[in-house]
């Protein structure tokens, strides 16, 4: 089984440090029976960089992906969703509906802070309203049904969808209220595709590390359960934001494009 993965530019303008640029990862396997899988589509505002990546050290276009697991519905995440017109969507209905009321808020006029801190427990201490004003213009400028897809060939993990069997879905809520990870199991090694369940390993590897703090999760008691969980799991961990990993050692997968069967002996 072949695999890889890319990073896409995410602008994320902040109080302390202006802007910076996020790393989103989208990693990419591809089966012999099933096609080509790509799980979460990347930054909204840097969709080449994946389309050239498949393209140019896959050899694969849009329409060649079967397949498009997302997450959760967050901007870095369903970046290029609406380039895969031929791909069965899979993505949670109830995160869907939740950042849909979040973008109505917006688009009805309401105080959007207001409602994040109402709604989401999380993001009082985390959420201020430099943040809110921020999410309101990305909201204002981006935010359709069409670019995260809903037109296409969505297929809601709530109604137990049909997929590749060697795919588990696996809820990991905290960051979102209804973020799931995907779990594949291949006959050599086992992958966890985390989304920002863990967006990065270094929040990994210290119990009490403080970095678990400097992202806004909608419920951090959650959140930290769902830690919890991943430290149990022993195999590659694809976090949200971060390079590929192994769970025995933290050691990074380098090389973009890779097969399984290359991994198995270094886990």
């Amino acid at each position: 089984m072949r695999a890889g993965y890319i990073f896409t530019d995410f602008p994320i303008n902040s109080q302390e440090n202006g802007i910076r640029s996020l790393k989103c990862t989208s990693f990419i396997i591809i089966d012999k029976e099933y096609g080509p899988i790509l799980f979460d589509t990347g930054s909204v505002y840097d969709t080449q960089t994946l389309l050239t990546f498949l393209k140019n050290q896959i050899g694969l276009e849009p329409d060649d992906i079967r397949w498009v697991f997302n997450t959760h519905i967050h901007p870095d995440h369903t970046g290029a969703n609406r380039f895969f017109r031929k791909a069965k969507l899979i993505f949670s209905r109830k995160d869907y509906e939740f950042a849909n009321d979040i973008a109505n808020t917006v688009f009805e006029g309401r105080d959007l802070l207001s409602y994040l801190h109402t709604n989401c427990p999380g993001y009082i201490k985390s959420f201020n309203q430099f943040d809110a004003n921020s999410m309101q213009k990305y909201i204002e400028e981006h935010w359709s049904d069409k670019a995260i897809g809903i037109d296409l060939n969505p297929d809601y993990i709530e109604d137990s969808p049909e997929i590749p069997n060697f795919i588990k879905i696996i809820p990991s809520f905290g960051h979102t209220f209804y973020h799931y990870s995907f779990l594949v199991e291949t006959s050599t090694l086992k992958i966890f595709i985390a989304g920002d369940a863990l967006s990065m390993r270094m929040i990994l590897k210290e119990e009490n590390n403080e970095d678990r703090f400097l992202e806004p999760h909608m419920d951090f008691n959650l959140y930290f359960k769902t830690l919890e969980n991943i430290r149990r799991f022993n195999g590659l961990i694809v976090p949200g934001h971060d390079r590929p990993f192994y769970t025995t050692n933290f050691r990074a997968i380098r090389k973009n494009s890779f097969f399984i069967k290359e991994l198995v002996c270094k886990c």
